[in-house]
């Protein structure tokens, strides 16, 4: 777990996950610029990134559509990853 942009994009470069969980608006970067930068890397454009936030526009989602698997809103169970994913 890491808590903002440019740890989420080191930990990805340095050691793969399977999942991103990934929040829409973080410290130093938002969850669209990570998910850019994530994949642009060789080897990182197949894992599939969930945006989890509380808040997001229109625009958002368009912009989320073409990036992720998908969002899911806050507050968020287990259950509810399971299910949709």
């Amino acid at each position: 777990m890491v808590t903002n942009g440019q740890e989420a994009i080191h930990q990805v470069n340095l050691n793969p996950p399977d999942l991103i969980l990934l929040d829409l608006w973080m410290p130093d970067m938002n969850g669209l610029e990570v998910a850019g930068v994530i994949r642009n890397y060789p080897g990182c454009q197949h894992i599939p990134i969930i945006f989890i936030t509380e808040y997001y526009t229109q625009p958002d989602e368009l912009l989320i559509d073409q990036k992720t698997y998908g969002l899911i809103r806050q507050p968020v169970s287990i259950e509810q990853l399971i299910l949709n994913f």
